[in-house]
């Protein structure tokens, strides 16, 4: 959960802001979280001009509180993200879950490193804006536990 302030006044095309980060032990199960109250700084920045957005979101996380048995959390996460509108209906997307280093395991365990992307398709059905995306992800970069590929398909509701 982040926090992030913007200055009103923006500079041009780019938008800037900053603000505290927060993670919690919530996993219903040791394998889904750290098991780790976390904390740290974040970030964003980005940059839109007619059809195109791009930027990032940053992170990086200490654990402060939480399971003794399980190790520290030292994290740093950017979320980067590409959007071209194409039309008002179809954008191509590049949306990865996250870029992660992990600062405090071993060598060749460290980097998560997705590349790839996709399209979505926004439409209307009952007075209702709705949202499908599919994107495909390949780990250039990955712990050898994580999947060397990964496909997203999302449907949202747009409030």
């Amino acid at each position: 959960m982040g926090f992030w302030a913007f200055p009103k006044a923006h500079h041009g095309n780019w938008k800037f802001g900053a603000g505290p980060v927060f993670q919690f032990p919530t996993a219903s199960d040791g394998s889904l979280g750290t098991g780790k109250w976390s904390a740290g700084p974040g970030f964003e920045i980005a940059y839109e001009k007619g059809k195109l957005s791009v930027g990032t979101l940053g992170f990086q996380l200490w654990s402060f509180a939480g399971d003794r048995d399980r190790g520290h959390v030292n994290s740093l996460m950017l979320k980067p993200f590409f959007i071209y509108r194409a039309s008002e209906k179809w954008w191509f997307i590049s949306m990865p879950y996250g870029i992660s280093y992990y600062w405090n395991k071993p060598s060749g365990k460290r980097l998560l490193l997705p590349i790839g992307g996709g399209l979505q398709y926004n439409f209307r059905i009952w007075k209702q804006d709705l949202t499908f995306s599919g994107q495909v992800f390949n780990y250039v970069e990955r712990p050898p536990t994580y999947p060397d590929w990964n496909v997203r398909l999302v449907l949202e509701w747009v409030f």
